[in-house]
């Protein structure tokens, strides 16, 4: 079987085609915005830097689309944990930044629990939501005594690692990062718990996910907050309108091609479970290279520079010691 030539009624979920939107405002103008600054200015203004952009950006994407086309189940288990990388580093703690390997881990443990609640919560709508996907590129669906099990063992893991984590910065008496932590996690389960899988990934996806985002690009591009700004929550509308005017022509041209696609695979898409499946495989296939732009250009102080820093504040005392 070949990607988008499975029998539609195989598939579960309904059409949201504002869904279309949201991940073209996200992967399509935010994604270039992420390694111009890192860009000398020069070479950042140029037609050069615009088509090498376009060539690279387009490579991965059409990479992801053969992968899809080729070997479908590896791709869904690929575009899964990438998922799960790529919305946890987005949800580092603010702050003095940690050592490296506690922003790996935390990285980790906040991505799988955005996997392991709705497993373990809505068992069978997320089922149907992954076998949906499955049959949709031609692959074969996962028993659901194995999607339990691993519900179990994700949420084993998910539990056990935050515990610790938590327990870290306590007893460093990290408690303004510990208090932070514990009010996303327990928001974010509420969401997770009371809606169906579809509609609470979407609200993340928008609310959460994006928009933190937008705002952090908003420092990218050179946005300065207004003298005199009373409180941070006062300067979110200015932030989301100074994005927009600079993205502005890329968000059209992204919101135009998706809605050529859409209209050109209507009548192949026959439930609202395919456009859903459609959905994500598109928004697997601009993830890689927006996932890897905002790793190795907008985090990489965080792996660069953290462990040496983290090492330091281990290592120091018991050297002070020994050269004492």
């Amino acid at each position: 079987m070949r990607p988008f030539r499975a029998p539609p009624g195989r598939c579960w979920g309904p059409r949201w085609p504002w869904a279309w939107w949201c991940w073209a405002w996200r992967t399509g103008p935010a994604t270039n915005w992420c390694c111009r600054p890192a860009t000398p200015r020069a070479r950042a203004s140029g037609w050069r830097y615009w088509l090498g952009f376009l060539l690279g950006y387009l490579g991965l994407a059409g990479l992801v689309g053969a992968l899809w086309w080729a070997w479908p189940a590896a791709t869904v288990g690929g575009f899964f944990l990438l998922t799960v990388w790529h919305w946890g580093s987005a949800d580092a703690p603010a702050g003095p930044r940690p050592a490296a390997w506690l922003w790996l881990a935390h990285s980790c443990l906040r991505g799988l629990l955005l996997f392991a609640v709705p497993l373990w919560g809505w068992p069978t709508q997320t089922a149907g939501v992954v076998n949906g996907l499955l049959a949709f590129t031609g692959a074969p669906t996962v028993p659901t005594a194995t999607l339990a099990t691993a519900a179990t063992a994700l949420g084993a893991v998910v539990v056990a690692g935050h515990l610790a984590l938590w327990a870290r910065w306590a007893y460093r008496r990290q408690w303004a990062r510990l208090c932070t932590e514990l009010g996303e996690v327990v928001v974010l389960l509420l969401l997770l718990l009371a809606l169906p899988p579809q509609l609470s990934v979407a609200v993340y996806f928008i609310f959460w996910h994006s928009l933190q985002h937008v705002l952090r690009l908003t420092g990218w591009l050179g946005y300065a907050p207004a003298p005199g700004q009373p409180r941070p929550a006062a300067d979110l509308m200015p932030r989301l309108a100074f994005f927009l005017r600079r993205a502005a022509p890329l968000l059209l041209l992204s919101c135009a091609a998706l809605l050529v696609l859409g209209r050109l695979l209507a009548p192949h898409l026959h439930s609202g479970a395919a456009w859903f499946s459609l959905a994500l495989v598109v928004a697997s296939i601009v993830t890689l290279p927006h996932a890897l732009l905002v790793t190795l250009v907008m985090d990489a102080p965080r792996w660069r520079a953290a462990p040496g820093a983290g090492s330091q504040r281990w290592l120091g005392p018991r050297l002070q010691k020994q050269k004492a």
